[in-house]
């Protein structure tokens, strides 16, 4: 019965539809009652009259039925025409089947009057075409007379078109009916709402009125806000008011304040929405204009909240002040249609006011925020100004840091902008409990900066930047780092010096403190600014300190070298000096060789002792880490990638390999003298920027003082030159003096290699004579006992045997050895050991080799070609004296013979005895002979020898 009962109701609350809809459910029920009971009287000409009947039962309760739900869903036009319109199509498929009568043709006008009277006459003359066509058909179809036609025509004709006047003047009746009813209902309504409006808008501007007195004089925000949802709400009486402000980054509107216990669980959940997102309170922050929401079930940007599931409508009003959006107030109903424009009216007074309110209390905590920051400032430059220590102003600074801007951990770094990297100064982290201690990590470490990092943007743009931890474009390393340390946020800021970065800043926050706010940035800068002031003036201090005790040092140095008498105490002075002043383990000195093509090792101190630098070989200068430094005229600073920079340069190591190795050019007058390198076998880092500025002002005074008693050495070397010839000239002299006053040989020779030894400072000088007949070299004259054991033993060398006086007594020239251990040719003297040079000089007269000088020193390369010319000219004189004596002896031996055989015939002549005359001439044989026995035989008269002999004297 319900169902039947829900046929017949209409849901609209339109009057005439309502008035249509009951005439159109008579006419339905009536016109299908009465096609039944047409069916049951009127017999059919069919033998299937009972399958007919049911299905025509059947079909008129479909339609029926179908017609009674259209017109309940307040569809009457449509359910009007599907009625009629299958009504006529009905009718018409009963006359051409001829179950009917041609009366039936009649019946079809009624659906024509009611479409009129139910819908519009329009309307209603297409079913009249319809009907008067179908009729036409049938009487041409079953040959009915014209008559049957025409009559129907008319009478279908003449009952539509009084139908359709009448409907006409009824239709405008009640239109204007209608409209007179709703003018005075309208006016009624009226009245009354404007009564009712009037009383609310009194008292809404009254409420309005106490919220905005009791706000407007606060000043603390939070109270503010919370003072006026709670005012808001009591007065308007509303289920539900908030507060959004805006995030420091303007993403996310953040719940501040929110009324009852829906309220508090939001706020203690830190609710906030996304400020583009899709809610009734981003849409009237992004549009900056209220947004009603009457039934937040139709709404499409409404976004439910689970806690509030009571709410009905909705209004969010946006906070504006100065042309800023502040925030958006939100106010929720129970109730549909809760809020109307007079409403939005009012409540977007109260959000101007608490617009005004909030920016006044925002701009009073900025104002005490920033004395706040003055202050503190202040005492952040009274602290570091107090200090002129680099290592305590960023411990200070540090500390600072964390009390002042709140966070659990500050780290400061200095920046190497040369070799771009960054050094870990101080790492302070705050106490994490409050049994904990706050602690510095003072450390020093260097970090490598990639060209695209994050922290070599901030340094060379000078600009801060913010990092979570969730960032997409944090580094790995810095997430990690974050990681590492427990925290969410990181704010790095830049120490800035003039236009130059210094270093930075790292603040970091844990996810329980609240995310950095612009003010927190701004404040930090102004603290590094600080910070890098203060930095600035102590490193300013430190260079004048440094400056003061650098030239303090150059002082003391260039006193030290002007007052050094030799290079060993000009060497030794530079290496206390440097190796005082910089962390090194040894030290160098090689000098450009006369040639520029090589470098000697001069000077080597390694751990504590001078290195012997005697057996290692010049250095090319196109190869090593001098040689470099000496072809480019270049500091040259090695500390990374030893073994390979080694291969690379070709370079020799001396003493203990080095991590690092610093090398400066010596120069003079623009001239280069050499290379000083110092050199650290365990630290990388040994040798800083500072210690190589120093040491490229050491060199300076260093390379002019080296420079200076080389010159003076040289001066003195040839003033030494000149007197040794001198003493060379004097001596060629007085052996010149010896040859030409000696007549022996023997005392001549021993005289001269005498006077040679003692007047040239020479180990052993001896002479040698060839002997024609053996073809040795005999020794005639040695100096010193070696000399004399050598005289002893009768020491001799063949001419023209492996030795020096063998080469020189057969081809007559001089053989040298500046190096005995260098040369195959010569041969050690057990008797001479310290031997080290040796020189032998042809004794040559008029073309003919006589013997031989030799000359031997305990030193290499003592011989030097001034004294080889000398020795040479000495030799020659030697060789000449010795020819002169020896003819000289000659010549005497000759006389005295010829003194002999005139006595030896004077008295042979004067005796007349043959046997005296015989014993004469035997003993002058015999004495000539060296008393050598003589023996004669004379044949006597009678034929027989006579012996005769002379002995020689006792």
């Amino acid at each position: 019965m319900k169902r039947l009962a829900s046929l017949f109701r209409i849901a609209s609350p339109d009057l005439t539809i309502q008035r249509k809809g009951r005439i159109l459910q008579v006419l339905v029920v009536a016109l299908s009652a009465l096609g039944l009971v047409y069916t049951l009287l009127v017999p059919l000409n069919t033998d299937y009259r009972l399958p007919l009947l049911g299905a025509q039962l059947v079909g008129s309760l479909l339609l029926a039925a179908s017609c009674l739900r259209l017109v309940s869903n307040g569809r009457i036009r449509f359910a009007t025409h599907f009625f009629f319109a299958t009504q006529t199509i009905i009718q018409a498929l009963i006359l051409f089947s001829g179950l009917s009568t041609e009366t039936f043709a009649y019946f079809m006008v009624v659906n024509i009057v009611t479409v009129a009277i139910l819908d519009a006459p329009r309307f209603s003359s297409l079913y009249a075409v319809a009907v008067i066509a179908t009729v036409y058909i049938y009487s041409r179809l079953t040959a009915q007379p014209l008559s049957f036609f025409i009559g129907h025509a008319i009478s279908t004709l003449g009952i539509s078109l009084a139908t359709w006047l009448a409907a006409d003047q009824l239709l405008a009746a009640l239109t204007e009916s209608q409209q007179l009813t709703v003018t005075l209902n309208d006016r009624t309504e009226r009245l009354i709402a404007s009564g009712q409006q009037m009383e609310r808008r009194a008292r809404q501007l009254q409420l309005s009125a106490e919220v905005g007195q009791q706000t407007s004089t606060n000043l603390d925000l939070d109270q503010l806000l919370k003072d006026t949802t709670t005012l808001i709400r009591d007065q308007f009486g509303y289920y539900f008011v908030a507060v959004y402000l805006p995030d420091v980054n303007r993403e996310h509107l953040v719940l501040r304040e929110a009324t009852g216990t829906a309220g508090d669980q939001l706020k203690t959940e830190r609710f906030r929405l996304p400020m583009h997102g899709s809610s009734v309170v981003c849409w009237a922050a992004n549009h900056r204009t209220p947004r009603i929401v009457h039934d937040v079930t139709e709404d499409p940007v409404y976004m439910m909240v689970p806690l509030l599931r009571e709410t009905q409508s909705e209004i969010a009003l946006p906070l504006l002040a100065r042309d800023t959006l502040l925030g958006v107030l939100d106010v929720q109903s129970r109730e549909l249609n809760a809020f109307h424009e007079e409403d939005v009216a009012i409540l977007q007074l109260l959000a101007n006011q608490i617009g005004a309110n909030i920016d006044n209390a925002q701009l009073f905590a900025e104002t005490e925020a920033r004395l706040s920051e003055i202050e503190s400032l202040y005492n952040l430059n009274t602290l570091l100004m107090t200090t002129l220590d680099v290592g305590e102003i960023y411990r200070r600074a540090a500390q600072a840091f964390a009390d002042q801007l709140g966070v659990d951990r500050c780290t400061l770094y200095s920046w190497q902008a040369a070799d771009n990297t960054i050094t870990q100064e101080v790492d302070f982290s705050t106490a994490a409990a409050a049994n904990d201690e706050s602690t510095f990590n003072l450390q020093r470490t260097t970090y490598a900066l990639r060209p695209s990092s994050n922290t070599q943007r901030v340094l060379q743009t000078m600009e801060p930047l913010l990092h979570h931890q969730d960032s997409p474009d944090i580094s790995p390393g810095k997430q990690q780092r974050l990681r590492d340390f427990g925290q969410r946020t990181c704010l790095e800021i830049p120490l800035v010096r003039g236009i130059e970065a210094i270093g930075l800043v790292e603040l970091y926050r844990t996810a329980d403190r609240p995310p950095f706010q612009p003010a927190d940035v701004q404040f930090a800068l102004a603290m590094a600014n600080q910070v890098a002031t203060a930095l600035s003036n102590a490193s300013i201090a430190s260079e004048s300190r440094a400056r003061v005790a650098q030239l303090s040092m150059l002082n003391r140095i260039s006193t030290a070298f002007a007052l050094a008498p030799t290079l060993k105490t000009v060497f030794d002075g530079a290496r206390r000096e440097i190796l005082s002043l910089v962390d090194a383990t040894g030290l160098s000195i090689v000098l450009l060789a006369e040639d520029k093509a090589s470098l000697h090792w001069i000077f080597g101190y390694e751990y504590g002792r001078e290195v012997d630098l005697s057996t290692i070989p010049p250095l090319p200068i196109t190869r090593g880490f001098s040689g470099y430094v000496a072809r480019n005229r270049e500091t040259l600073h090695i500390n990374r990638h030893m073994a390979q920079r080694v291969e690379e340069f070709q370079s020799t190591t001396v003493g203990a390999v080095s991590n690092s190795w610093l090398g400066l050019p010596l120069i003079v007058a623009n001239e280069l003298i050499g290379v000083v390198a110092v050199e650290n076998a365990e630290d990388n880092d040994a040798f800083t920027p500072r210690d190589i500025e120093l040491l490229q002002i050491i060199a300076g005074p260093l390379a002019i003082t080296i420079n200076n008693l080389i010159q003076f050495e040289r001066v003195q070397a040839a003033l030494a030159a000149q007197s040794e010839q001198r003493v060379q000239l004097q001596t060629a002299a007085e052996v010149a003096a010896a040859a030409s006053s000696i007549l022996d040989q023997q005392a001549l020779i021993s005289r001269a290699v005498a006077l040679i030894k003692e007047r040239f400072d020479l180990y052993y000088v001896g002479l040698f004579l060839i002997d024609a007949a053996t073809q040795m070299a005999v020794l005639r004259a040695g100096t010193d006992e070696a000399g004399q054991i050598q005289l002893a033993r009768r020491h001799q060398l063949a001419v023209g045997g492996r030795s020096l006086i063998g080469g020189a007594t057969a081809d007559g020239r001089n053989r040298i050895t500046q190096d005995v251990t260098q040369d195959d040719e010569w041969r050690p003297n057990p008797v001479l050991p310290d031997t080290r040079s040796e020189l032998a000089l042809p004794l040559k007269v008029r073309g003919r080799i006589i013997g031989a000088l030799t000359v031997q020193s305990t030193q290499p390369n003592a011989f030097s070609p001034e004294l080889i010319a000398t020795l040479q000219t000495m030799s020659d004189q030697l060789a000449v004296a010795i020819e002169n004596a020896q003819l000289l002896a000659t010549a005497e031996a000759t006389s005295r013979r010829e003194i002999r055989l005139k006595d030896v015939s004077t008295q042979m002549y004067r005796s007349g005895d043959i046997q005296e005359i015989v014993r004469t001439g035997l003993q002058a044989i015999s004495e000539t002979l060296g008393g050598t026995n003589v023996h004669v035989r004379i044949g006597a008269p009678n034929g027989r020898s006579l012996p005769m002999q002379e002995e020689p004297d006792a």
